[in-house]
């Protein structure tokens, strides 16, 4: 029996992956975006914490939209000697701190359906000390706790201290403003000064500050947040004050109402494990050295846990089982990498705990946790193509599109000098401005309380100074930056530049210019930074540094900062002065910049674009360079451009196999001798016979029997006359060069033979002849094309 086998002979194949295309659906929900984040949805949550994209893009579209809570205008009477009370936009903050919470809870894998500051009233114990009337709401009494613990903070009795009103039974004569409904938001509340609103939501996830109650090393507030049975909870804050009259700060405050009434206990869910960090992938910025696992029932008083990180070797934690708050748990602390807030490269470890006891509760569990930045993607933002396509052909181009990506863009962009000058003149100036509103980041200098003071170069310039001496929610001067919105290619010998003057600026007063390789993910100070000498500058002063010699896109930033409690000058206090620093004419030497010739956005879908005129923004010529880059948006956030793809067309076509693979199916990675498709032809016999490399089973797969006419040999004697020959046949377009075209033939599929093999490539046919098995044998005989690359 005769049978096709396809198969090659080449050197030094390389074997590589085949870049799959995909367009995975939609994990986390319910993902709604709304044009304000704070109005978006605020629980119901949940998400794929295996899936990195997944967790980037929650990151992006739930938690990052609490972060603007201090933007609300959520409280009124709020001064020197009052705590404040919530105003119209209260319930905008309500709602951070439920999407928040429930953005933890989510993530943890516990129903994310909380509900925040309800009708629901205080739950009343038999054994408490003290009763509010039972028709009291959580929300009144959290609101109670909150203003106690601030009241009490400004203003502390002769019996009391700062710290009275942090305690879950405080003592009437130790607090200002304590009453019996303070008194149950205290002790059924997480509690905390030094924030509020989601940030306190943080501290109680966390629980590495010292300023909340309870043993932070059994982690008690967090286990009361991930309670996977709790279903009401009801939030109190205050926002903080900074007296200047006094100079001294007054933090925010914050209550977290968790405890539950038997009625608002579900019991159809938080049957398993649930860990902080969170199985799969976590975000590093909201990591703790407190990690901890719980489950319901479960007893880890003699439980082991052991940690290998990647890396590593396995080693036993020091860990403590816990059974007193919410639901039983085990907590040890980590160090290290795994501590770690703030990362550019994941980190990966697998915690294994043994000895878990308690009926029906498994006796082991073991789960990886990989810490991330949740602003860095990993995806490939990638476009496969020739780096030299012939013109005039109109060279096409693929991409792949990753799970979870909402919308990409390509865009096209050509080397331009970076002889430019960045100037506060115009208001389009490319910056992006992370300054206070409360003064002119462009500014006119004009302050008729110190005329002498003047300005640079023109009429206006860039202004850093800090909008109010103290921040309570950070504890200092409010930090101050502007960025260049450019990307800036150096080398050797590469600077920036910029003119400046000091205003009111003290010695504590700093400015530093910081350089970011990896698109703002981390900065580093470059230069001299310029610290403040107290009296304004009378002459304009040059500063220079030298830029990271780098094959990245270089970003720059200014960023005006103090240390905690330092002597600053404030616009608040002297709005008519001249304070901070004053910032012109920036400009760098020895750089390349990028010129955006066209924003391309790209189809769901689609997975290929060919670059025209129309996709470039300009025509193609041959020798000019263009460059094309991909980004992509996840949670409602455009991520940086992804890595170049340089192109510069030719007229001069590339030849071979290569050149067909670079040309037309750049995603085959898998060479001449390699099967992409998997369907047993190699791609350089698909390539030998102009076949499509995508289309599997493209190859002719019969062989026919060709009789031989009989002949007298020269000694008179007749061959077999019932010989015969194999003959394979297959449509040949094109006799491609570079090409050997061959066929061989096997009695046992091992050993193969091109003895007696016959190929003629004519009138558009290649036609393999190779001779049958011996008459009078019962063996079959295999014939399969032999393409070899000369």
């Amino acid at each position: 029996m005769a049978s096709l086998t396809p198969s090659l002979t080449l050197k030094g194949a390389t074997l590589l992956s085949t870049l799959l295309f995909s367009a995975n659906a939609i994990a986390w929900t319910p993902r709604v975006y709304t044009d304000d984040p704070s109005d978006s949805v605020s629980s119901g949550f949940t998400v794929d914490t295996y899936d990195r994209n997944d967790v980037v893009s929650f990151w992006h579209g739930v938690y990052q939209a609490s972060e603007n809570y201090r933007s609300h205008e959520a409280f009124i009477n709020l001064g020197a000697s009052t705590m404040g009370e919530p105003g119209p936009e209260y319930l905008n903050l309500v709602r951070d701190c439920e999407r928040r919470l429930n953005y933890f809870r989510a993530m943890a894998g516990v129903s994310a359906d909380i509900q925040l500051n309800t009708a629901s009233t205080v739950r009343i114990d038999t054994d408490d000390t003290y009763k509010p009337a039972d028709t009291t709401t959580k929300a009144t009494a959290a609101q109670a706790s909150a203003t106690m613990i601030a009241a009490t903070y400004s203003s502390p009795t002769a019996s009391g201290n700062a710290a009275s009103g942090l305690n879950h039974d405080p003592v009437p004569a130790q607090c200002v403003g304590w009453s019996t409904i303070a008194w149950n938001g205290n002790a059924k509340s997480n509690l905390t000064y030094g924030f509020y609103g989601p940030a306190a939501i943080n501290a109680f996830m966390r629980e590495d500050y010292a300023n909340t109650t309870g043993e932070n090393d059994r982690v008690g507030h967090r286990r009361f947040v991930l309670s996977p049975n709790a279903t009401d909870f009801s939030t109190g804050n205050t926002p903080g004050y900074w007296n200047s009259d006094t100079f001294t700060p007054r933090p925010p405050t914050s209550a977290l109402y968790v405890l539950q009434k038997p009625d608002e206990v579900q019991s159809a869910t938080g049957t398993g494990f649930f860990t902080f960090p969170n199985e799969g992938y976590f975000p590093a910025p909201i990591n703790s050295p407190y990690w901890s696992c719980s489950h319901p029932g479960a007893d880890f008083s003699n439980a082991t846990v052991y940690m290998t990180v990647e890396g590593g070797s396995r080693i036993k934690m020091n860990a403590v089982g816990d059974n007193r708050y919410a639901n039983p748990a085990i907590v040890w602390q980590v160090t290290g990498d795994m501590a770690a807030t703030d990362l550019i490269e994941d980190r990966h470890c697998v915690v294994e705990i043994e000895g878990i006891e308690g009926d029906g509760v498994p006796s082991s569990f073991s789960y990886p946790v990989t810490l991330i930045n949740p602003n860095v993607v990993t995806i490939p933002q990638t476009v496969l193509g020739s780096a030299e396509p012939f013109l005039p052909a109109t060279p096409k181009y693929y991409f792949e599109w990753s799970s979870q990506v909402e919308a990409m863009e390509i865009s096209t962009f050509r080397d331009a000098p970076g002889n430019w000058i960045e100037t506060a003149e115009e208001e389009s100036a490319t910056v992006i401005n992370s300054t206070d509103s409360t003064y002119d980041f462009r500014t006119t200098v004009n302050y008729p309380a110190y005329s002498v003071f003047t300005g640079i170069n023109g009429s206006k310039v860039f202004h850093l100074t800090f909008p109010y001496l103290f921040d309570p929610v950070v504890n200092r001067p409010p930090e101050q930056s502007f960025e260049l919105d450019r990307e800036i290619f150096t080398s050797s010998g590469s600077t920036l530049t910029f003119l400046y003057k000091r205003g009111l600026m003290t010695p504590d007063s700093i400015l530093t210019v910081e350089a970011s390789t990896n698109a703002g993910s981390t900065w580093t100070a470059i230069g001299q930074p310029i610290v403040g000498i107290n009296n304004p500058d009378t002459a304009i002063k040059t500063w220079s540094g030298q830029l990271p010699n780098t094959d990245e896109p270089v970003r720059v930033r200014f960023r005006y900062h103090a240390e905690p409690y330092k002597s600053v000058y404030s616009h608040h206090l002297y709005p008519t002065y001249p304070t901070g620093i004053f910032i012109d004419d920036i400009s760098t030497t020895n750089t390349v910049m990028l010129e955006l010739l066209k924003r391309n956005p790209i189809e769901r879908g689609t997975t290929s674009f060919a670059l025209s005129s129309d996709f470039t923004g300009e025509e193609l010529e041959a020798g000019e360079t263009v460059h094309l880059r991909m980004h992509v948006k996840l949670g409602n956030r455009w991520f940086p451009y992804g890595p170049f793809n340089t192109i510069t067309p030719t007229t001069n076509p590339k030849q071979g196999f290569d050149a067909w693979i670079e040309y037309n199916f750049p995603f085959l990675t898998k060479g001449f001798a390699g099967d992409d498709t998997g369907d047993g032809v190699p791609n350089g016999v698909k390539y030998a016979f102009s076949l499509d490399p995508l289309k599997p089973g493209s190859l002719a797969n019969t062989i026919e029997v060709e009789e031989v006419e009989p002949n007298i040999s020269s000694k008179g004697s007749f061959l077999d006359a019932t010989e015969s020959r194999l003959v394979l046949r297959q449509p040949l377009p094109e006799v491609k060069d570079g090409i050997t075209y061959s066929a061989e033939w096997s009695d046992d599929l091992v050993n193969w033979s091109e003895e007696g093999v016959e190929v003629t490539l004519t009138d558009g046919e290649a036609v393999a002849r190779a001779p049958s098995a011996p008459t009078g044998t019962t063996k079959s005989r295999f014939l399969r094309w032999a393409i070899h690359e000369n």
